[in-house]
């Protein structure tokens, strides 16, 4: 019996550490682990631009979280993705570039007040 329990737990434990740490901005929007702030509400990745795409892929599917391409320069590649039902003080969106200094993340606040005049 012990010997099962112990084994369990082993399993439960290599499994969680399969996934790796996420991070989250201060707008409760997902961040890839080791991504630093380098403004409001601006963060560097930690990989390339097609990393930092599939770790979004696996967080927020593309069935539910619309992608939209924003930039159509060579050298520059850049994504938003959109969040379906933004709350007051999360995030409505991402915006995901790639330049000269890495992968940028922008995480787009969602409006205060959604009140209609």
């Amino acid at each position: 019996m012990f010997r099962a329990r112990t084994y369990r737990w082993t399993a439960l434990a290599l499994a969680i550490a399969a996934f790796p740490a996420t991070a989250q901005s201060d707008k409760s929007a997902f961040l890839p682990e080791g991504s630093r702030q380098v403004g409001t509400n601006r963060y560097q990745a930690p990989g390339d631009f097609e990393a930092t795409m599939r770790q979004y892929h696996n967080v927020y599917s593309e069935e539910r979280y619309p992608r939209i391409p924003i930039i159509h320069q060579p050298g520059i590649r850049a994504v938003h993705i959109a969040n379906p039902n933004p709350k007051p003080g999360t995030w409505e969106g991402l915006n995901i570039y790639e330049g000269d200094k890495g992968v940028r993340i922008y995480v787009v606040p969602a409006a205060k007040n959604d009140r209609k005049r």
